[in-house]
């Protein structure tokens, strides 16, 4: 696949974490940090019973989201 293919896949199934999921592994295999916030996205979609571990979360997704391409961002 490619980033093209995958970012349709995911406005075709936005809601569906399989496509999110997989995206991220192909994009942790070539060294992207995409795949970390899209896995911290995911995280924080669910429950998180530890207060402290949300605000971590948190604060990660918020750090890699200062420094991914805003484009890139909108697609996902």
């Amino acid at each position: 696949m490619t980033d093209d293919a995958f970012l349709h896949a995911l406005a075709e199934s936005p809601r569906d974490d399989t496509h999110r999921l997989v995206y991220a592994d192909w994009l942790e295999e070539r060294g992207d940090p995409r795949a970390e916030w899209l896995r911290l996205q995911q995280a924080l979609s669910r429950p998180v019973a530890d207060a402290s571990r949300y605000r971590d979360l948190c604060a990660r997704e918020q750090e890699l989201h200062r420094t991914l391409d805003p484009v890139w961002l909108h697609a996902v």
